[in-house]
């Protein structure tokens, strides 16, 4: 298997993780998420190009690598179904389209005929990933400023130190104060604090 193929295989396996992360809540998964997504769809970039390039374009390639590209972007899309990010209709809607051209290729494959991906339809996943990076930029940021994962990260902290005895802050009062800034909810916008105490 040449490298732009293994590009493809490895966009399809960083999906399963991306979905992993974004469903698994600990300290900062939204960024995480995000960064997992950006590096799938850099790869859908990379295998087309070094394809052309080095004259490494194969049957295989030419159907895996829009079918990488919908397993990618329909899974982000149904996962912010299930988390209450987007409406079920739109994402029907995306997945709709989706399927179909899945069919015709498979059909086309099924008479020896190879459709490959073209400049529109790259166009159009090149939009749907704005959009997607879009939304898990706005929810990292969101999550970011109310500190909810600098809050997750310092209490798994001060357990694991307190667990192994391997922290001064075991045998003193520790304080550890979070400022959380809330978005404006209600037409006001609301600040809070958190003292965490942990105490030997």
């Amino acid at each position: 298997m040449n490298l732009p193929n293994k590009l493809t295989i490895s966009r399809i396996l960083m999906t399963v993780i991306f979905l992993v992360v974004l469903f698994v809540e600990f300290p900062l998964h939204y960024t995480v998420a995000l960064v997992l997504f950006v590096a799938a769809s850099i790869t859908d970039c990379l295998d087309g190009s070094i394809a052309r390039k080095r004259g490494l374009i194969t049957d295989f390639g030419k159907l895996m690598d829009p079918l990488a590209d919908k397993v990618l972007i329909c899974s982000a899309f149904i996962a912010f179904i299930e988390i209450g990010w987007m409406p079920a209709w739109m994402v029907v809607v995306v997945v709709a389209r989706e399927l179909a051209i899945t069919g015709l290729r498979l059909l086309a494959a099924s008479k020896n005929i190879v459709l490959a991906a073209e400049k529109q339809g790259k166009n159009k996943t090149i939009t749907q990933i704005v959009a997607i990076v879009a939304l898990l930029l706005l929810r990292s940021r969101r999550a970011a400023v109310r500190g909810e994962g600098l809050v997750q990260l310092v209490v798994l902290l001060l357990r694991e130190h307190d667990r192994l005895g391997l922290s001064l802050a075991a045998q003193h009062l520790v304080l550890v104060e979070v400022h959380l800034h809330h978005l404006r909810r209600d037409g006001g916008a609301r600040q809070g604090r958190v003292t965490l105490v942990s105490m030997r």
